[in-house]
């Protein structure tokens, strides 16, 4: 079994349990320290879910928000923002729940689970995607062909890679997957669809939600951000693409469901210090990466405010360690 594996399977253990709680009774919590959690994909596993981006079943998303509003205090993006204009400090074990990409499964799963709750959460949109047929996120594009080929090979930069059991079809995604991000932009996406069209994969079913779905959203409370238009590595673009990609998914938002959040999440949260002054030009306020840890928020970067990110593999227990500070 490998490590990482195995350090889950003792965090889901009672042992474990019981020492998280004994840390959470012993340490009260630093005032004015944040917790991001990360989520894309609350639903139920099966093969056309994109191994990485399943971050709860349904029955275990809903057991996760009643363990952490228990032990923290879950606030709202307002309360965030407020403390960014020189607010007050936030509470000890402050919470936020972030979610990224608008996969139509945070309305059908996630967002019912919090609305009974009484939870906020923030939602990231990529604003080029609702309502576009035409447009599938490349890895999605990319995993449904190694999933479905009948071919028994496929051509990756290292050599061929086989197809010929589910095991090597998860290992042939992770290894293209690999070295497409790697690649400039315009490249990247010009190489999965030379790797679609030689697997004959088809495009995934409706996967982000749609314009009409995010404007009911935010009249039940949802917080909606921008998440760029085409979710791109941004420090590969040039800088007329930059303003294009952050202004324009900022201002297409507002436009099409009336939400102006100056809040935003870089794409697999690539930035660099030319990308923080585009969104700072933006005039967004915050700007989440994928950095792991927790802030504190008299010294953390506005624009550099790191999160957590939750997978199904993570044990509850493990994630509540994790949040603490």
């Amino acid at each position: 079994m490998a490590l990482p594996r195995v350090l889950r399977t003792i965090a889901a253990g009672r042992p474990a349990g019981a020492a998280v709680e004994l840390l959470e009774r012993l340490i009260p919590g630093r005032p004015d320290s944040l917790a991001a959690l990360t989520f894309h994909r609350v639903t139920r596993p099966g093969p056309d879910v994109v191994p990485g981006l399943l971050s709860a079943t349904p029955s275990g998303f809903a057991e996760l928000l009643d363990s952490l509003a228990r032990h923290h205090a879950v606030i709202s993006i307002g309360d965030l923002l407020r403390r960014a204009d020189g607010g007050p400090a936030l509470p000890r074990r402050a919470l936020l729940l972030t979610f990224d990409d608008a996969y139509v499964d945070f309305a059908e799963h996630a967002w019912p689970a919090l609305r009974e709750r009484g939870l906020p959460a923030i939602l990231f949109v990529p604003t080029a995607y609702p309502d576009s047929p035409d447009r599938t996120f490349w890895w999605e594009r990319l995993h449904r062909a190694v999933s479905t080929s009948s071919r028994p090979t496929v051509r990756a930069a290292t050599g061929e890679l086989s197809l010929g059991t589910p095991e090597a079809r998860v290992a042939a995604y992770r290894a293209l997957r690999g070295s497409l991000k790697i690649m400039p932009h315009d490249r990247m996406l010009e190489s999965v669809d030379r790797i679609v069209a030689e697997l004959g994969g088809d495009r995934p079913e409706k996967l982000v939600l749609g314009w009409g779905e995010l404007r009911e959203l935010v009249s039940e409370g949802v917080a909606l951000g921008p998440h760029t238009r085409t979710h791109p590595l941004l420090p590969r673009l040039d800088p007329a693409a930059l303003d294009a990609e952050i202004s324009g998914s900022r201002e297409e938002l507002t436009r099409m469901t009336g939400s102006d959040v100056p809040v935003f999440a870089y794409p697999s949260g690539a930035t660099s210090p030319g990308v923080a002054e585009a969104v700072a030009a933006a005039g967004l306020r915050i700007a989440f990466t994928t950095a792991r840890g927790v802030n504190d928020l008299r010294t953390a970067s506005w624009l550099a405010l790191r999160r957590i990110n939750v997978s199904v593999h993570t044990p509850g227990s493990l994630i509540r360690a994790q949040a603490l500070r």
